[in-house]
This record gives C-alpha cells, structure tokens and sequence, in this order.
C-alpha cells in the first residue's frame, strides 16, 4: 500500500482528541462510581474552551467563562451559544465567517450563534477572555435590549432565533474612562474560578451590567458585519430584481418573508442599494 495512503487511512480511522474523551466518558457513565471520578478529573476550563458537552459537569451554569490559551491553533468550530470575546491586554486575529478581523485592547466582540470562527493569539502579552452565554440565559438577561429598534436588537432577536444576518457586533471600549468596565470583567473571572451557591446569579447580573454599560457608552464605537461586509451584491441583486416582478403589489413585509429576512435588515438592504 502506498505510504501516503495508509497515512491517510491511519489518519481517518483513529479516534481524535475529543472522541477519546468521549468514550471515556461513555465507558465510565457505566457505573455511578466510575462517573464520579472521571467527572471530577475534567479540567473545567479547557471542556468550556473545547466546547464539550458534559451535562453533568456544570448543570447550574448559565455563563462559562475562559481564558483563551496563548498559542492554541485556531481551530475553527461552531456552537449553540452567544460568545462574546473580551480582549483584555494585547491583540489577536479572529475569522468570523469568511473575515479575517483584527482585535486590540478593550474590543468586545459579540459572536451569534450558529456562526464558524475561531480566534488565534500568538504572543505572551494578549490576555483575551471568552464569555459563552446560553440563549435562555441571554434572553432572560437582555430582553429589554431586544425591544429596541436597532442593530444591535436585531443582532440578539436574530440570534434567538436562528435567522442570523448580521454575524458580530464589535465594540472599542479602550478609553479613559473603561476602567470599570475592566474592573468589571476581572470581578466576573473571579466568580467562575471561584464558584459557589451564589456565583451563577452573581455572574448573570454581572454580565447585564457589563452589557448595559457597553451599549449606553460605546454604542457610536460598534461595528458590526452589515458595517464591515462589502460583499452584499448578491442579496442586493435578488431583491430588488423581485421587487422589480412584483412591483405594483409588493410591500417590505413580503420582501423580508420570501428571503427569510427580518424587516430591519431587508429595510435596510434596500435602502443601501
């Protein structure tokens, strides 16, 4: 057999990281006992980084919160949660669906859900933490924020629901006056590292106030992928070739539902065009 052959054969055949992990913890969900000790020998914070599910692991949370490992390969996933990536200290790359964005000192990045990226830091300086929000959880904390008409409502409502357009909302919080909001995010850290009873709803009213002050100060900073994509011309073309069809009868409400569009985006879509 040729060699590259049978190192790709070797290569798709054996389990990877995360399989071996998961039938561990199949083999050892036989018995009460062997579960026990196998869930207490999880390292918390690389099953959040890596996204495993473990249902027994942290029943009772609703934000998972890390420090990104430096050096860590980009590895390029995809999860059910809101994730919002707080750069701390330094720089890092993120992909974000087809982007590649650069992200400095004090840049919240806000992730929906469904969405393909991954996140690369490769220096000793950058401190970067990701926060992961169950969708609950986030519309429990932000639904006020979603009765407004704008994008970052859009964003949030959109996420909820699995008809995502707009892929991240950014926000540049360094200036004079972020110390709180660095304050704030190390009082969070703090609360997961060191969980208790009470930690989880410390946590959600935490990450609402950060939220909140985010949007009420840094709102004229955000950027968001609507801001940032250029290559819109395919979405522009259908639309208004289908208005054009049905231009005596045609309202926006019907534009919006024939794409799957929400009535803000599908606005404006045509507006910009």
């Amino acid at each position: 057999m040729d060699n590259k052959l049978h190192e790709t054969l070797k290569y798709i055949t054996e389990m990877n990281r995360d399989e071996e992990f998961y039938k561990a913890y199949y083999q050892a969900g036989k018995s009460e006992e062997t579960l026990r000790r196998f869930l207490k020998g999880i390292d918390k914070e690389d099953a959040v980084r890596r996204h495993l599910v473990i249902p027994e692991l942290l029943p009772g949370r609703n934000i998972f919160i890390s420090r990104h490992n430096r050096y860590t390969p980009g590895f390029t996933h995809k999860h059910n949660f809101f994730e919002i990536v707080y750069v701390y200290s330094g720089e890092c790359h993120q992909n974000i669906g087809r982007e590649r964005l650069c992200f400095r000192k004090g840049d919240f990045i806000f992730v929906a859900p469904g969405v393909f990226h991954n996140i690369e830091v490769f220096d000793d300086e950058t401190v970067v933490f990701n926060i992961l929000l169950r969708k609950a959880t986030f519309y429990q904390m932000f639904m006020s924020l979603m009765k407004q008409n704008d994008i970052v409502s859009e964003f949030f409502s959109e996420g909820l629901y699995n008809s995502q357009h707009i892929n991240y909302l950014i926000f540049h919080t360094e200036t004079e006056d972020a110390e709180n909001v660095r304050k704030l995010m190390i009082q969070l850290y703090q609360e997961h590292l060191f969980h208790d009873a009470c930690s989880d709803q410390i946590m959600i009213g935490m990450m609402t106030m950060m939220v909140g002050l985010i949007t009420r100060h840094y709102l004229s900073t955000m950027e968001s992928s609507l801001t940032n994509n250029v290559c819109q011309a395919p979405d522009h073309f259908l639309v208004l070739n289908y208005i054009q069809l049905n231009l005596e009868t045609v309202t926006l409400t019907d534009v919006a539902e024939h794409f799957g569009f929400s009535v803000s985006y599908c606005s404006r879509l045509i507006k910009s065009s």
